[in-house]
């Protein structure tokens, strides 16, 4: 269920991530006001409403978790006016992620291996979207196949070796 509608009567509810202990990681979106907020199910259960964490308001607005990995470390992007902000919540400690360098302006990760590496996608002002890792607060291009101009990371493992997309 959807914080405030266990039964789902008025909300779309979109998992993103799953982890070893079940711990589920998504969204949620009202059937009623269009609003969208980012969600825990702990152990597949009650669900939290990450969008009330005071690092998530602050920051964002409609935000979406998008991962979640064995420690807990949750990856998530919401609107912040000017584009897509990435962040991560680990307990109730909000970060936001760092954007590309010249101009960079959305931010959006896709997921979170074990060791905490995180990749996804983001841009700037000169390129297309990009595939981007974030490590040790920092951000890194990945780029693409020859040709491409726009490329993600979708997934990560445990060694650090991440696929995705380039179109």
């Amino acid at each position: 269920g959807a914080p405030g509608d266990p039964a789902n009567a008025t909300s779309l509810v979109s998992p993103g991530g799953i982890n070893s202990a079940a711990d589920v990681a998504g969204f949620t979106e009202s059937d009623r006001t269009g609003t969208i907020t980012a969600a825990e199910w702990p152990d597949s259960s009650t669900p939290t409403n990450l969008g009330t964490l005071a690092g998530v308001q602050n920051l964002v607005t409609g935000p979406e978790a998008t991962a979640i990995n064995d420690n807990g470390l949750i990856t998530g992007f919401g609107s912040d006016g000017h584009g897509e902000a990435g962040f991560t919540i680990q307990g109730s400690t909000v970060t936001r992620l760092p954007a590309l360098p010249n101009g960079g302006v959305d931010v959006i990760p896709l997921a979170v291996s074990n060791s905490g590496l995180i990749v996804g996608k983001a841009d700037n002002s000169t390129t297309g979207t990009q595939a981007a890792e974030w490590s040790n607060g920092a951000i890194k291009a990945l780029g693409g196949l020859p040709g491409s101009t726009d490329t993600q990371a979708t997934t990560v493992n445990s060694s650090g070796e991440a696929v995705g997309t380039s179109l």
